[in-house]
């Protein structure tokens, strides 16, 4: 992916690859000894399927986005893999 400036990524909506809604983006973490990027901290939205108490936030593996221009994309199918829970999903 390209270089970006923070600030364009601050706020940006975060969707999985399944169409769910996940949140926005809050803080970026970054490696200390090599300076990569390793997580985005993320804050749950209403309708969200992060299943994390009301309040908090959560990080979620940069090696999960797919892709990042008006949204990011992460997928959503390797979330509970990371150990990040979801709530159930109905389809109807």
């Amino acid at each position: 992916m390209e270089k970006m400036p923070w600030r364009i990524l601050e706020g940006k909506k975060i969707v999985g690859s399944l169409g769910s809604i996940i949140g926005e983006v809050v803080d970026l973490i970054f490696n200390d000894e090599d300076g990569k990027l390793v997580f985005i901290e993320v804050k749950p939205v209403e309708g969200s399927i992060l299943d994390i108490e009301e309040g908090k936030n959560v990080l979620i593996p940069y090696k999960l986005v797919i892709s990042i221009k008006d949204v990011v994309v992460i997928n959503e199918e390797l979330l509970e893999e990371e150990g990040i829970k979801t709530k159930v999903r109905v389809i109807e």
